[in-house]
């Protein structure tokens, strides 16, 4: 297996694999997981990432045959082709990410664009804009911010980029690029807030940006180190406070981010004490105390 993701629900997980294979499972009970479709040939030469779309109805997955193909999920047994194959990219599609409000698509490839897609009308998809093309090497992972306005990449040439993509025909780069990262940059994930963002790392590293401000954007503090090899993947839990990582290490590590650090990063921006509701607003989950 070279990729999975969960529906919405959290009832199906979806799979793909080296060999082209597309499997979903219903794991409605976790401690029974039973294997639902089979798709053998999803795409020629390995399916190489997979994601659904905010109402779990669509499964948008990208392969080696440089293609990006939407499926119908709503009965996980019986998935069925959706349209045509999306084509446009030159090399392989490593990365797929669906908006929150479901009607834009963004994929990354290693032809070192990204690029958006129209996919309101799933029978007849269409890309939006140009390539996203600031990146000088492969684009290996795409992420949209939680209000859908922001597109962070990654790329293997050690940067993060941040796009104003409020109008995904117009897409436009936020900032200076992200860099820090001492080897290529595997993952993005926004935190549930759209505040922080996390990258995964060649290096090893997990980094975390301060994208509060997404055309002034910074790092946040140092990098998080323990992984012994690439970090593959990075999620943040609901509340925000919690990170996830995992790595060609074979292992998995759950951060605790540093709350005072960001509290102090929060002062200086607010120039004051937080009242209850913006405490709230600015860190969800966390419990209320004084601050500054």
């Amino acid at each position: 297996m070279l990729t999975a993701a969960f529906a919405p629900d959290g009832r199906t997980v979806a799979s793909g694999a080296e060999d082209g294979t597309l499997r979903l499972w219903d794991v409605s009970d976790p401690a029974t997981p039973r294997p639902a479709a089979t798709v053998p040939d999803a795409h020629a030469g390995g399916v190489l990432t997979v994601a659904f779309a905010p109402d779990g109805r669509t499964l948008a997955t990208g392969g080696v045959d440089e293609r990006v193909r939407l499926w119908d999920v709503r009965d996980p047994d019986d998935v069925r082709l959706v349209g045509t194959p999306l084509t446009g990219h030159t090399d392989w599609v490593g990365s797929v990410a669906f908006a929150p409000d479901g009607h834009t698509l963004a994929t990354g490839s290693q032809d070192k664009t990204a690029r958006l897609w129209d996919v309101r009308d799933r029978d007849r998809p269409r890309p939006v804009g140009e390539p996203l093309t600031a990146h000088g090497d492969w684009v290996n992972a795409v992420a949209f911010a939680p209000k859908g306005h922001v597109l962070a990449t990654g790329g293997r040439d050690r940067t993060v980029r941040l796009w104003d993509v409020t109008d995904p025909g117009r897409a436009r780069p936020l900032g200076a690029e992200l860099t820090g990262h001492r080897g290529g940059v595997t993952s993005v994930s926004f935190a549930p807030d759209g505040r922080t963002l996390a990258s995964g790392g060649e290096d090893h590293a997990v980094r975390l940006w301060d994208v509060s401000d997404p055309a002034h954007a910074d790092a946040f503090g140092d990098p998080l180190t323990g992984h012994l090899d690439t970090v593959t993947s990075v999620a943040f839990a609901p509340g925000g406070s919690t990170l996830a990582s995992a790595g060609n290490d074979l292992t998995a590590r759950i951060w605790t981010l540093d709350t005072d650090r960001a509290l102090s990063r929060v002062c200086d921006r607010t120039g004051g004490d937080l009242t209850p509701t913006t405490w709230a607003e600015l860190l969800p989950g966390l419990p209320y105390r004084p601050t500054c």
